[in-house]
């Protein structure tokens, strides 16, 4: 890709989830993307004392869809791991019936698939549980406009949630998506894909994901 380019958002779908690149001029978290510990552009280099956003000209513009990483007192992050395949589909989804997936009609590869998927998500979350205890006094370091996208459905962060995340930053804002659960830009795609133009284009960053 040439220098000085990032990859499009596909319309309709998530969005690659890399690390922040020199090049990039808008990131977007999906999901549960935990914002403490980005990458740094070399895998050979030190990682950052704070993420990439504080460094202006590099990233103009976040986007965190639904995402953790920070403690909110009184709204704790759901664990994931202790809830069954109706449990994950009532608090991930707005419509659960529609995305529930019954164990019993999944072939033994796939489940074989799900529970490494698991033991990695397992791995990754750490303890303590899938924040950095310090993270939400910091953001307010990241000045740069930052837009928290919410399901309005979403019982594994709720908005409650992502409201103080949203207000822990600088310049941050919660846009809540009706009808959405913890991935809206599923559920949802047209609205949550509308609401990251908007936020982009008012800050001047084009429509790219880092």
């Amino acid at each position: 890709m040439p220098a000085g380019t990032a990859p499009t958002v596909p319309r309709g779908s998530p969005a690659s989830t890399t690390s922040p690149s020199p090049t990039c001029t808008a990131c977007i978290a999906w999901g549960c993307a935990t914002f403490s510990s980005p990458a740094p552009p070399s895998a050979a280099g030190p990682p950052p004392r704070w993420p990439y956003a504080t460094r202006r000209g590099i990233i103009t513009g976040l986007v965190l869809v639904d995402a953790v990483g920070v403690d909110v007192p009184g709204e704790p992050i759901r664990d994931f791991f202790a809830l069954d395949a109706r449990g994950v589909a009532e608090y991930a989804w707005h419509d659960s019936q529609r995305f529930y997936v019954d164990p019993a009609g999944v072939p033994a590869d796939q489940l074989a698939a799900r529970a490494a998927d698991m033991a990695t998500m397992r791995t990754l979350a750490g303890d303590p549980y899938m924040h950095d205890p310090k993270l939400l006094r910091r953001l307010r370091h990241v000045d740069v406009p930052t837009l928290l996208v919410w399901g309005e459905s979403d019982r594994i962060v709720t908005p409650a949630y992502g409201a103080a995340y949203a207000g822990a930053f600088a310049n941050g804002r919660l846009e809540v998506i009706p009808e959405a659960g913890h991935l809206p830009h599923i559920e949802q795609p047209a609205a949550t894909f509308a609401a990251i133009d908007r936020h982009l284009h008012a800050a001047g960053s084009p429509a790219t994901s880092a």
